[in-house]
């Protein structure tokens, strides 16, 4: 018999009791054991991970020594210790062991998988749906808790907006950050001539720290992006927003975006940065930008459906000098790399060569068509190096 001890502690669990620690789960493992013959044991230990995610460093190594053969025993304190998601723990219990010829054991609970009929085996499937269910309920109310704090005002995230901090009198309490104070004011000031896009080379010019780098998380630069979140963020008019997204449901680890109506929303919560009238002003200039972009990419309405035949990255527009040529995303970001060519080739020459084309076929159905509603007939267009290119359409939505 070649042992696998599984050991495994969440941060909730050893806040509630100190008999699950990963200490105290050795000794009883081990002392269970020695009633036990057996040739080799191993032990695989995940300390601060919940039971809810399968995706643990020592529990993916017990799998792959049970596929390489060299487990043949896993021996647990309790079911909970193999995890609390009962899909998967029934899973593992009721298939994936007995398929690779596993004997199971939870000490606790007083189960033997070579004991199918026990009262202890009907009975550890409904403990499992208790595991599950002490998850799903620590769950609903650390969520009760934590939307309690934000309706109070109270901020929740992880890490203070740029321009702030956390006060050290009371963590949830947000003051405003002197040292990058001036720049938040910068950035509002910049916008009233220049777009995003500019503000964030004058700041990287400038070899302005950005947030990323002034926390020290990462070397990084001022992005378009990261202009445009502080410009919308109305923590700046001392507002507090949260809420925003949200987990699916405690057993999955993804976040899904909560319709605006829901956000939690305290006006007035702490000291502003920005007076609300150079605010709001800033909003509508970036409201303009919005709509100017929104008709470009109107004149631009094959750039979202031109793939590269050779690497599939997305075929992008550059314009230059009243002249836009197409050109390979992969190619323009890693140029350096060589991993693909240009596919230079003139857009507009593209869309009449392209819309010819699609008129032939279109006289031979006899359907006629206006301006460039041909358009919505295309499905993807693959460019390649060479000048070719196929057109991948569907009439069969419009006739």
């Amino acid at each position: 018999m070649n042992i696998g001890l599984y050991i495994r502690l969440s941060k909730e669990d050893e806040s509630i009791s100190e008999s699950k620690s990963i200490t105290n789960q050795k000794l009883y493992l081990r002392n269970y054991i020695k009633k036990l013959k057996y040739n080799n044991v191993y032990e695989y230990i995940d300390d601060g991970y919940t039971g809810t995610n399968f995706n643990r460093p020592a529990f993916n190594q017990l799998l792959k020594d049970i596929e390489d053969k060299k487990i043949d025993t896993v021996i647990t304190k309790d079911s909970s210790r193999l995890g609390r998601n009962i899909t998967w723990v029934t899973f593992y219990i009721e298939e994936f062991f007995p398929i690779k010829k596993v004997r199971y054991i939870s000490v606790d609970d007083n189960y033997d998988s070579i004991n199918q009929n026990s009262i202890e085996s009907e009975m550890i499937m409904f403990k499992n749906l208790f595991n599950d269910y002490y998850c799903k309920d620590i769950s609903r109310k650390i969520k009760s808790s934590l939307k309690i704090k934000k309706i109070e005002g109270k901020f929740t995230g992880w890490k203070a907006p740029y321009g702030y901090k956390r006060k050290k009198s009371d963590y949830h309490k947000l003051e405003i950050d002197n040292k990058v104070k001036t720049y938040v004011v910068d950035i509002f000031n910049l916008a009233l001539e220049y777009t995003p896009s500019k503000i964030a080379q004058i700041l990287n010019s400038k070899k302005i720290a950005s947030p990323s780098k002034y926390i020290g998380k990462k070397e990084s630069k001022w992005t378009t992006k990261t202009i445009k979140d502080i410009l919308q963020n109305q923590v700046y008019i001392g507002n507090l927003i949260q809420g925003k997204r949200k987990k699916i449901n405690y057993k999955i680890n993804k976040c899904i975006n909560v319709p605006k109506e829901e956000w939690i929303i305290k006006e007035n919560n702490h000291k502003p940065i920005i007076n609300k009238e150079l605010f709001f002003k800033v909003q509508e200039l970036l409201h303009k930008y919005i709509n100017i972009k929104k008709y470009k990419n109107y004149k631009d309405e094959l750039i979202n459906i031109m793939y590269c035949k050779e690497c599939n990255y997305k075929i992008g527009i550059n314009n230059r000098k009243k002249q836009s040529y197409c050109v390979c995303s992969n190619y323009k970001k890693n140029h350096k790399e060589k991993r693909c060519t240009p596919h230079t080739m003139n857009y507009i020459k593209l869309k009449e060569k392209i819309k010819k084309e699609i008129d032939k076929d279109l006289e031979k159905l006899s359907i006629n068509y206006k301006d460039d509603i041909y358009i919505n007939l295309i499905q993807k267009i693959y460019l390649s190096e060479n000048g070719e290119v196929e057109v991948y359409l569907n009439y069969s939505s419009h006739m």
